[in-house]
């Protein structure tokens, strides 16, 4: 990795509000959002999970709501409820008795408060249930768990299949970071701004700061070959400048990395470890069906939280 250029000062963050996500229009003002947290399996993962979304609803004035698919497997132990039979979801009594069961280990276990109409179950698999969840109107946040620590196909198969249709940002929680800081990727254009705008958001609740990174990957080696341009220091400092200028006129970021690699995962990846940082945002184009776009090449091998906040059609990929 190779750092261009790093630039801080005093500003303040922009008040970025709800997001803005057009579904939201009938969504009244008055009411606070939500944060939507998929339960699986009464595991670590979970727990974690439950207990992060709790603490940042509470700081961030939102709604906690949990869901579990009936048909998941809701616990390893082998007095609990089991992965169940559509059939038996069908009867009323046992959703509820799921729905109890769920509620107490967030009260007991997890050791907050919240009420039971806050915990939903239902049939189906866990990835439509999510995708159906996430798109009522008051969700703001879905949070899925931890980072799977192997990475494994499997292990990253609900994540990786949301990457690019879920309508709402989406964390994966990771080891805490050496640095507060949040770290947003970017390739410095205005459609990539809802990056920065939840990097904000996510940073005020933590208590982080938040430092940009950019990477100067191959497609700009190319077009500098084109020009005729060979992909010297030179030309990084006047990508590194274009990246500062933007900077200037966008967004109150004033602290930004540039990184050098052909892969910008990579790049993103690197820098990320080089700062210790708590948490890296990256955005994501819904209609990009690359099976190995940078996106998804993060998800294989990021070991830190990470929130995927999905972009509009004109946005940069990542």
């Amino acid at each position: 990795m190779t750092t261009v250029r790093r630039e801080s000062s005093e500003v303040s963050p922009p008040t970025t509000g709800r997001p803005n996500v057009a579904s939201q229009e009938t969504l009244d003002e008055d009411e606070p959002g939500a944060v939507l947290v998929a339960v699986p399996a009464l595991s670590e993962g979970a727990r974690a999970a439950v207990r992060w979304a709790d603490s940042y609803t509470r700081t961030m004035g939102l709604r906690l709501r949990l869901i579990h698919a009936g048909t998941e497997r809701l616990s390893s132990d082998p007095l609990f409820p089991m992965s169940a039979p559509q059939q038996r979801l069908q009867r009323a009594d046992f959703r509820s008795f799921l729905q109890q069961s769920l509620y107490s280990w967030a009260v007991d276990d997890c050791g907050i408060t919240l009420s039971l109409h806050q915990v939903r179950v239902d049939g189906g698999d866990l990835l439509s249930l999510i995708l159906r969840e996430a798109a009522e109107p008051d969700v703001e946040l879905v949070v899925l768990g931890s980072i799977p620590e192997d990475g494994s196909e499997q292990a990253i198969r609900v994540p990786r299949d949301l990457l690019r249709r879920c309508p709402r940002p989406m964390l994966l929680l990771g080891p805490e970071g050496t640095s507060p800081v949040v770290m947003a990727a970017t390739d410095c254009s205005d459609p990539a701004l809802p990056v920065l705008q939840e990097a904000w958001r996510i940073a005020g609740a933590l208590g982080d700061q938040v430092v940009l990174v950019h990477n100067v990957d191959q497609s700009a080696t190319q077009f500098g070959e084109r020009v005729g341009m060979a992909m010297t220091t030179d030309l990084a400092d006047v990508l590194a400048e274009r990246s500062r200028q933007w900077l200037m006129r966008t967004t109150p970021v004033r602290d930004i990395v540039i990184t050098r690699d052909p892969s910008n995962a990579q790049g993103v990846l690197a820098a990320a470890r080089s700062l210790g940082a708590d948490l890296l945002v990256v955005g994501v184009k819904s209609e990009d069906t690359t099976q190995h776009g940078t996106a998804e090449q993060i998800l294989e091998h990021v070991r830190r939280s990470i929130l995927f906040v999905p972009l509009t059609e004109t946005a940069s990929s990542r």
